[in-house]
């Protein structure tokens, strides 16, 4: 199984690059029911763009 890092890189279905970005730690970021939201992988988004898995829109 591939681990898929934040702001990695990616084309038609094959690793291209996971490049040097900043990082930041929230130590307080508060995540629950009313700070997320739940989407489905593979759905199309109003913006035109998808969420994994890959092979659904490759």
């Amino acid at each position: 199984m591939v681990t898929l890092g934040i702001g990695d890189i990616w084309s038609d279905q094959a690793f291209v690059a996971s490049p040097a970005y900043g990082s930041e730690t929230f130590l307080q970021l508060p995540v629950d029911d009313s700070t997320v939201s739940m989407v489905k992988g593979g759905e199309l988004h109003e913006d035109s763009s998808y969420l994994l898995p890959l092979s659904a829109h490759p």
